[in-house]
């Protein structure tokens, strides 16, 4: 069963980079543009994590925060606020989780990914396609059957082929009796050997 991650936010342009970049690391994504549609969503999707702008039409991000609360499926569900705002007025206004995390904006989709992965623990990327944690270009291990211990290297030992050296096209035509060039002369023509 795939993770799934709901991102509330009122900029769609947001909406789209997050669902974007979640969607290529391996996770589900489910959305809303505002607060009321938030809550539906979230009964709806029944996300493992919530990505909540703070200030939203339709519903502030604690007010989200605070109806997710209330529903017994959602006291435990952590919460990552996205927001402009200062961080002083963050902690004032937000409740202090274990759960709760905030990421300002403009976002760093690196902290973002940390964030994730923190408040996700490791069962989560273990629900994940083995491609979604590697780059591009490298072979993706075998699956370890449940309980087998990993070979030295896994997965490191995985890596990419080195990439071949770089050649001339034209190599077979150049020999050692062939015309040289001095680059430090002036435009004459070429001498032979």
């Amino acid at each position: 069963m795939a993770v799934t991650i709901l991102v509330v936010d009122d900029d769609l342009a947001i909406v789209q980079l997050l669902n974007d970049y979640l969607s290529g690391l391996g996770y589900t994504v489910a959305s809303a543009s505002d607060g009321y549609a938030a809550l539906g969503a979230f009964a709806q999707s029944k996300p493992q994590l919530v990505l909540l702008d703070y200030n939203m039409p339709a519903g502030s991000g604690t007010d989200v925060l605070a109806r997710i609360r209330g529903r017994a499926d959602g006291a435990n569900i952590p919460v990552i606020f996205l927001t402009a705002a200062s961080s002083v007025e963050i902690e004032l206004l937000v409740p202090t989780s274990p759960l709760v995390r905030h990421l300002r904006k403009p976002l760093d989709l690196r902290k973002l990914k940390a964030l994730v992965e923190e408040l996700l623990g490791p069962q989560a990327l273990q629900t994940l396609p083995p491609a979604a944690a590697y780059p591009p270009g490298y072979p993706v291990p075998p699956a370890l059957p449940p309980g087998y211990p990993p070979p030295p290297g896994y997965p490191y030992a995985y890596a990419p082929p080195p990439a071949p050296m770089p050649t001339f096209a034209d190599e077979a035509q150049y020999s050692p009796d062939q015309t040289v060039i001095d680059l430090d002369a002036p435009e004459d023509p070429p001498q032979k050997k």
